[in-house]
C-alpha cells in the first residue's frame, strides 16, 4: 500500500500512518516548496516558514525562517525577521 501525503507540516518520528493495521505502508511526501538535498539536508517550506528535513523525511531544523537556501560547505543562508545570516547543520546561526 502506498500513502501519498501532501506536506504541510513536518512529520515527527512518532507520526504513524497505518490505514490498515498489519499492512506495511510506504509514505511518499510531496513537497510543494522544497530545495534539493545538499549535505544530507533539504530546505522545505511549511505553513510556519522554511526549515530543513533530513533524508528520512524528519524535521532536522524547525520551520521558522522567511527564506532558506541549500547547505554548502556546512552552512546555509537564511532570513528571519528581516535579517540575514548563515546557519550550521545543527540549526545554530553562526554568522
Amino acid at each position: 500500500m502506498i500513502l501519498i501525503v501532501l506536506w504541510d507540516e513536518f512529520l515527527s518520528s512518532s507520526d504513524v500512518f497505518s490505514p490498515q493495521a498489519g499492512h506495511p505502508t510506504r509514505i511518499i511526501l510531496k513537497l510543494c516548496n522544497a530545495r534539493s538535498f545538499n549535505e544530507g539536508l533539504a530546505a522545505v517550506r511549511a505553513s510556519k516558514g522554511w526549515g530543513y528535513i533530513n533524508q528520512a523525511g524528519q524535521c532536522a531544523i524547525a520551520p521558522h525562517f522567511s527564506a532558506a537556501d541549500s547547505f554548502s560547505e556546512g552552512l546555509a543562508a537564511v532570513k528571519r525577521d528581516g535579517k540575514s545570516g548563515f546557519l550550521n547543520q545543527t540549526g545554530k546561526l553562526v554568522i
